[in-house]
């Protein structure tokens, strides 16, 4: 039986840091998805785009990109690894701490010796002049070291008697040694009885014994949580966390820790708020565990269950979406998995789960050529030991031949394993070509039956675009209805300045009726002796009377025009109301192609990816033949059957390929129809754009005209009530001087016939 660990992962898989596989390069998981190693795991650490864990063996296993030399492999040409591969030059060390950075790691050995490798364009590995080392170097401590953790670009070791040693870039003062200069070789620091370090993108946090919190360095987002954003050269007590029994700390963009009594503290900036002093965050469990990432975080309760907020662009909150979060979120997919340790890189996340059990394959029992040559190896060690017996002084040269033998046999016995293993490996090949060929038929038909959908789709918006184009030539003819109605307006409108002369004309005859009622008052005897006139000039009173209710007719039909230009100027709102209504479907119709025109471009992406990986199945299979060969006699005819099955799979992948092609051809005449369609409705948009200027255009006319017919029926009615005055007096002074009033005859004889 072997032990292994359940290992958890989500987020970005962009260079292999996931360690499952170059099928996995490029994709993005939003769920948690499980795996394992085959080996049991002591601690996991991921950095920006790599990701390591020590194994119970001690041994350390790197994963990732490689560009610059941070999985600390003999091999500068490979820039990246998606299996875990062993660090080859520490394997006669034990390893007991491990931290990956940005773009260079570090490990500590059970003597205490610090080993850095990958970038050290800011001297993050402590030693040498180079801009990266490719393989682990020793870096020149004398205190013996107990933990280490790799920030941006700098780096921090714990010794057994609490001390802290920094080295690397101290431009933002992460160093905490009173300057923002570059460190090439360890310096130790004032914080003594240090428990922890924690090195973020630009800072760094410090746990002591004594549960107090240190930071120092960049503060630009209130990572330090002093309650500013200004950074710190040296390390400065959090007085946020006095009174808390911190237990756990945690730096990447924002920082975080946790207490004993299970509460989740965070400080900094991003998705989750602006916090620059620690902050409770609400959960309904007790914490014991956290880790921060770039905008992210994780944690882990007491029952197992992990926690997660902040950005989610990538999916590395695990939660099924790429919604980010302010308040931590329970990942349900791992309610019951029991998550004992956990890890967060630049966008992707990898928990370590419970311990399992493995049976191993048991090795087949006909004998291989090697053992053959073991049992004469032993026969022949038997007669070496009895003629040994027989000479003087044997005793020695046998115990010689012993080790020889021992090793021998040691070697044989590993040359029979390493057979197997070989074995195993080209049996599992052979089981993954089986499933990618299944897998790209399913992808394939998965495809045939979107572009069907798609197809459909299309044909739902032409019918779409061909029912607002009706509705365009329908608006097109109210807004022509509108402007003959607006033109019937206007001539209507040209007769008030003849009303308004009138108006003027009358004004005038009673100016001069009221002169001549002056002279009237200028001599009584007058006006008697033109009784008989006034009483004439009385019968003309009616017509006036009529003119006044003319005009108050006049007055009434402008109101009532008045009345339907206000209706008319609604009905007009409202269809302007409807075509910004039909003018957003189009626009929500627009987007929608273009988001469908969107997927299909993905999905053509897909479709190249499948189609390298067609290619890189082709060299797999040439590698496969070559291994094949080197087998011995026993296996050649599985071997052979082996090939004829990898020379169908080839047939398989090239027709594969030629449906690839095929599709890809439907796509670009799918596109080139998306194409005229995206024209369709632009013009359709630019035809609605100018209806809308139109309609605005109207709109200002009518408003105008509605404010010169109020400022004439506002002069009408000055006007009327003017008139209206003047024969109040004149009524009045004609009664005061004949005690009588006006009658028709009177008005007819002041003023006459009309």
């Amino acid at each position: 039986m072997e032990k292994y660990t359940e290992v958890f992962y989500w987020g970005s898989d962009s260079t292999g840091q996931l360690g499952i596989g170059d099928r996995s390069i490029g994709k993005v998981y939003s769920n948690p998805k499980c795996c394992s190693f085959s080996v049991q795991i002591k601690k996991i650490s991921c950095g920006e785009e790599h990701a390591g864990f020590i194994a119970a063996n001690g041994y350390l296993y790197m994963m990732g990109c490689n560009k610059q030399g941070q999985l600390g492999i003999n091999n500068p040409t490979q820039k990246y690894v998606s299996r875990p591969v062993l660090v080859e030059s520490l394997v006669d060390y034990q390893i007991i701490d491990f931290s990956c950075g940005s773009c260079h790691s570090g490990a500590i050995s059970t003597s205490g010796v610090v080993f850095t490798w990958g970038s050290n364009t800011y001297s993050a590995l402590g030693v040498l002049d180079n801009d990266f080392s490719i393989l682990p170097v020793k870096v020149p401590l004398q205190a013996v070291c107990k933990s280490i953790s790799c920030g941006g670009r700098h780096t921090g070791v714990l010794s057994e008697d609490g001390g802290l040693y920094m080295w690397g870039s101290g431009e933002a003062g992460q160093l905490g040694l009173g300057n923002r200069a570059i460190q090439k070789s360890p310096v130790a620091t004032s914080i003594k009885n240090a428990l922890q370090v924690a090195c973020g993108i630009f800072h760094t946090l410090v746990l002591s014994e004594n549960s107090e919190v240190f930071a120092a360095g960049g503060n630009s987002f209130g990572q330090l949580g002093l309650g500013n954003k200004e950074s710190a050269c040296v390390f400065m007590k959090i007085p946020g966390l006095a009174d808390k029994d911190v237990t756990k700390i945690a730096a990447g963009q924002h920082s975080g820790c946790v207490t004993a009594s299970g509460e989740l503290l965070v400080w900094g900036t991003y998705y989750f708020g602006e916090f620059l002093v620690p902050t409770k965050l609400s959960c309904s469990a007790k914490q014991v565990d956290l880790a921060i990432g770039l905008g992210y975080g994780v944690s882990i309760d007491r029952n197992g269950i992990v926690w997660s907020w902040g950005s989610n662009s990538t999916g590395c909150l695990g939660t099924g979406d790429q919604e980010s979060k302010s308040q931590p979120y329970p990942i349900l997919d791992l309610q019951n998995k029991s998550v004992t340790q956990i890890s967060c890189g630049g966008n992707f996340v990898i928990a370590l789960g419970k311990e399992g059990e493995n049976f191993k394959q048991k090795i087949s029992q006909k004998p291989c050529q090697n053992n053959k040559e073991l049992l004469i190896s032993i026969e022949e060690m038997k007669k070496e030991i009895v003629r040994l017996q027989k000479s003087s002084g044997g005793i020695e040269e046998l115990t010689s031949k012993l080790e020889q033998s021992k090793i021998k046999q040691n070697h044989l016995q590993t040359l029979c394993s390493e057979e197997q293993r070989q074995k195993e490996h080209l049996e599992m090949l052979v089981q993954n070509l089986t499933e990618e060929k299944q897998r790209i038929i399913e992808k394939y038909e998965g495809l045939i039956e979107d572009l069907e959908d798609k197809k459909s789709v299309i044909a739902s918006v032409r019918n779409e675009l061909s029912q607002n184009a009706v509705q365009i030539e329908e608006l097109k003819r109210v807004n022509e209805v509108l402007k003959r109605q607006m033109d019937l307006m206007q001539e209507k409108n040209k007769e008030i300045p003849e009303l308004k002369g009138k108006i003027k004309i009358l004004e005038e005859e009673v100016k001069e009726k009221y002169g001549e009622l002056e002279n009237i008052r200028s001599s009584s005897v007058g006006i008697k002796n033109h009784n008989s006139v006034l009483s004439q000039e009385i019968k003309d009173i009616p017509v006036l009377l009529s003119k006044i209710t003319s005009l108050e007719t006049l007055l009434t039909d402008a109101e009532k025009e008045k009345n339907i230009s206000t209706q008319r100027i609604q009905k007009m709102n409202e269809e302007n109301s409807e075509l910004m209504r039909v003018n957003k479907e189009l626009c929500d119709n627009i987007n929608k192609v273009q988001k469908e025109n969107t997927e299909l471009q993905l999905k053509v992406q897909d479709l190249e990816i499948e189609k390298a990986r067609s290619a890189e199945l082709s060299l797999i299979v040439r590698e496969l033949e070559n291994k094949l060969t080197t087998l011995d006699n026993q296996n050649f005819l599985k071997m052979e059957s082996l090939s004829k099955d990898m020379s169908e799979m080839q047939e398989s992948v090239k027709s594969s390929c030629k449906e690839a092609e095929y599709y890809k051809e439907n796509y670009k005449e799918t596109e080139k129809i998306i194409k005229k369609l995206k024209n369709d409705l632009k013009n359709c948009y630019e035809n609605l754009e100018e209806q809308k200027r139109i309609n605005k255009g109207l709109e200002k006319e009518l408003s105008s005209q509605n404010s010169k017919n109020q400022e004439i029926l506002g002069e009408i009615q000055r006007e009327l009530h003017s008139r209206a005055e003047s024969y109040k007096s004149l009524n009045n002074s004609f009664k005061a001087k004949t005690n009588k009033s006006f009658q028709e005859d009177d008005i007819t004889q002041l003023y006459g016939k009309p």
